[in-house]
Parts: C-alpha cells; sequence; structure tokens
C-alpha cells in the first residue's frame, strides 16, 4: 500500500505580526504608525530570520491591502489588560508587490 506524504508540495508561508494599534483600549497607534526610521529590523524568532524593511512602504502595503491580508488580536501577558491589534504580513506577498523587503539569512 502506498503511503500519502502530507508535506509533499507543502511551501510554509512567513509571515509576520506589523502591530497597527498598541493598545485598542486608550486608542493608542501601533508603532508603524508614527515610526520616522528609514529602516526597520524585524526578528522572527520561531524561524530565527531577520526581516529589515523600509516602515512608510510597510504602512502602505497594509493600507493598500487590508481588505485581503489578515488582522488579528494580541494580547500581551506582560502588559496588564492592554491587547492590540495587527497585520500578518505575508513577506513573499510583500515582496512580490515590488516592495523592499531583505531577510536573513
Amino acid at each position: 500500500m502506498d503511503t500519502i506524504d502530507p508535506t509533499a508540495g507543502f511551501k510554509p508561508r512567513h509571515t509576520f505580526f506589523i502591530e497597527w494599534i498598541t493598545d485598542l483600549f486608550r486608542n493608542k497607534w501601533g508603532w508603524i504608525q508614527y515610526t520616522q526610521a528609514d529602516l526597520i529590523c524585524y526578528v522572527a524568532e520561531k524561524t530565527e530570520r531577520i526581516f529589515i524593511f523600509r516602515p512608510a512602504e510597510m504602512r502602505e502595503y497594509i493600507q493598500k491591502n487590508r481588505d485581503r491580508i489578515t488582522i488579528k488580536l494580541s494580547k500581551e501577558p506582560f502588559d496588564a489588560g492592554e491587547i492590540s491589534i495587527g497585520a500578518i504580513v505575508d513577506y513573499e506577498d510583500y515582496k512580490a508587490q515590488d516592495y523592499k523587503l531583505w531577510v536573513y539569512p
């Protein structure tokens, strides 16, 4: 009897969480809304990857694609009661739309 490999043809998607609102109840914007940095270095702990991007381009990408990207609530255990809202950004989709994104390793 042949066995089926459930991972055959599977290509994992690499995503990261970009905080749009820091505290929903206090109406505080997330860092992506107001940062004036030229570049952001985002470390994805689980995948051990480093993503470097321009925050102005990330804001534009999220706004442009808001109807089709996933938005998540995130409750941080160390912040009593704070609930943030963020966009789940797929880095392959981001790059496919000609935004600059450097990924290491």
